[in-house]
């Protein structure tokens, strides 16, 4: 027997899936920024470099990881008040993203290494007199992305100097490099968007509005970008959006729902089955199971990858928005910075700031006198007990009743490994003022003392949790409008939702997808009016049926009489409230928001 002791088994399951989210290596897009408007003529000149994200962590692990990494990175964009800062690249692999002024302050080292480069063009005409010639010099060039951002063409078109067409502009741009041309390609940036919140919610939107042909722009508050709790359902209604998007189910490591069991919590007794397995051809997506760390790690990388359509998001960490200009597009920092967009997207989550700049105030939580207990399980961890064995499959939810609101919703994640288990039950002691939190612990004992009553198998199952959460269900009523001037709010900032439906997630996602459709077809310079009148266009798509779902997610599915008056006011005209699991499948799943909002955006653009 090996005596060796390993830490790593021991861990909570969100902290071993995080440490290997850590592990994977990523395609890098680097923006690099430099002190500048010193000619480097001048005796006071010196380069001073920056880069939006760390230099790889190998470098710092121990001598051995060192070497290693050390034969695929190498030093460059050294600053020259700091001799040994340097900036650590790979460069036939990372894409070196650069604004057009920043040429003038490479150095013969970096002009003879780098080979992959993306730059950003604030003027025309500078770009073809002075820089130009500096790209053609640099020998070793195999992909060049010129990034032409708004208003960079305008000057010259209207002095007849540049063709209307986009596509013409592509073609000059391309054609100045000659032999070289076919590694260059030119994107027109449409729109300058700040999304605030890394969530996602917030990376859904900036995957959808990279893809629009936008510059996106993320400000997440925290310290690394990660995402906290434990398991998701993403519908059919969401799935689609993500697939449309080229979102790989394998690296997230989902899980297809097949089949859906609901017993008696203390016989284990089944009362009702559905049949998850056929969502796909029922509805043209599946119904997947996944692992929240799993689902951000696979948007982040649609979201920031060199090789996806438009440019790479950027993400900004440490970075918390305090304030807003909805009428002018502007966000302030906690450092007192001020960065302005064409649009703004406040993502952050039900106590967003943002809601006070577009409704005057925030809506009140409501204590609706339940409580939720989340925790996670190693599959190889689960008691061996022979009565549990008819309740394991690939791909099986079970939602385990007792009177009252008292339920057990399990479902597997990443790739059947991880077991997520959600206990909604009554708490008396929550209260309107008690704070929406998922990082708030509890112990075993209390999850014993609700489900005290349930099968043997499910206690034995219960006592082994660790890591366990809490946090009370707080209902906030539909907010009336979404959206002024530049600014708008999705996800839990605009329509926070209890878990009975399972489409917190989905909603954001619909969201996304709305959006990303949207904001097409926009003219050359969107005006803040264009803004305005697609945002309104949005919230047509969006704000009846998200607040439909939002109201129906108050109670479980077999409850819908206690939410039906309430709800029916957000129901499309001639449709009733749903009333049985079978019937918020059909509302919820088959709605295709992608083809929703076009057709809204067609009603539009015909009538402009």
């Amino acid at each position: 027997m090996s005596t060796t002791f390993h830490l790593f088994p021991l861990l909570p399951p969100e902290i071993r899936h995080y440490i290997w989210h850590l592990s994977l290596t990523h395609d890098r897009v680097i923006r690099i920024s430099c002190d500048r408007g010193i000619l480097p003529t001048s005796r006071r000149y010196a380069r001073c470099f920056r880069a939006d994200c760390p230099n790889p962590p190998q470098l710092q692990v121990n001598t051995e990881a060192r070497q290693v990494a050390l034969r695929l990175y190498a030093p460059y964009f050294r600053t020259e008040h700091q001799p040994h800062s340097c900036i650590y690249l790979s460069p036939d692999q990372d894409v070196v993203h650069l604004h057009e002024a920043v040429l003038a302050y490479l150095s013969t080292v970096e002009k003879a290494a780098l080979q992959r480069l993306m730059i950003d063009i604030q003027d025309y005409g500078t770009f073809g007199s002075y820089w130009m010639d500096s790209l053609c010099s640099m020998e070793q060039l195999k992909e060049i992305v010129l990034v032409v951002l708004p208003g960079a063409l305008s000057p010259y078109r209207v002095y007849d100097q540049l063709p209307v067409e986009d596509s013409d502009i592509v073609w000059l741009l391309k054609a100045a490099f000659v032999e070289e041309s076919s590694c260059v390609s030119a994107i027109l940036i449409a729109m300058k968007v700040i999304i605030v919140g890394g969530g996602i919610g917030g990376l859904a939107t900036a995957i959808g509005l990279r893809r629009a042909g936008h510059r996106v722009k993320i400000f997440e508050r925290s310290s690394f970008l990660h995402e906290i709790g434990a398991a998701i359902n993403i519908c059919p209604n969401a799935a689609r959006v993500l697939s449309h998007w080229g979102f790989n189910v394998e690296l997230a490591r989902m899980v297809t729902a097949r089949q859906s069991i609901v017993a008696v919590g203390s016989s284990l007794k089944p009362l009702a089955e559905v049949d998850c397995s056929k969502c796909d051809e029922v509805y043209g997506a599946p119904w997947l199971l996944a692992h929240r760390v799993d689902l951000h790690s696979e948007l982040q990388r649609l979201a920031t990858a060199r090789d996806g359509p438009g440019i790479p998001a950027e993400i900004v960490l440490n970075s918390k928005v305090v304030g807003y200009d909805a009428s002018e597009g502007y966000v302030t920092l906690a450092d007192g910075s001020v960065y302005g967009a064409d649009l703004i997207v406040a993502a952050d989550g039900v106590h967003t700031s943002a809601i006070h700049h577009v409704n005057g105030r925030a809506t009140r939580p409501v204590a609706t006198g339940s409580a939720v207990f989340r925790f996670l399980l190693s599959t190889e961890d689960l008691p061996d007990d022979p009565s549990l064995e008819p309740h394991f499959g690939d791909g099986l939810m079970r939602i385990m009743a007792a009177e009252g609101v008292r339920r057990l919703v399990w479902y597997p994640c990443a790739n059947n490994t991880v077991q997520n288990f959600v206990g909604i039950h009554p708490d008396q002691d929550s209260n309107d003022h008690e704070q929406e939190s998922w990082d708030r612990s509890a112990n075993v004992d209390d999850v014993l003392a609700q489900y005290h009553d349930f099968h043997p198998s499910i206690l034995s199952i219960i006592r082994k949790a660790t890591n366990i959460k809490r946090w009370p269900l707080l209902y906030r009523e539909p907010v009336p409008t979404w959206s002024r001037d530049r600014l708008v709010l999705i996800g839990d900032a605009a329509h926070p939702m209890l878990p009975h439906q399972g489409q917190g997630g989905a909603q954001a996602i619909e969201d996304a997808g709305a959006l990303s459709e949207i904001f097409t077809q926009l003219p050359a310079e969107p005006t803040a009016d264009e803004i305005r009148d697609r945002l309104a266009v949005f919230e047509r798509v969006r704000i009846k049926r998200a607040s439909a779902i939002q109201v129906t997610s108050n109670v479980g599915q077999d409850e819908a009489w206690k939410i039906r008056e309430h709800a029916q006011q957000y129901m499309p005209e001639g449709v009733d409230v749903p009333t049985s699991p079978s019937e918020f499948m059909e509302h919820n799943f088959r709605y295709d928001v992608l083809q929703d909002s076009r057709q809204h955006l067609e009603a539009f653009l015909s009538k402009s």
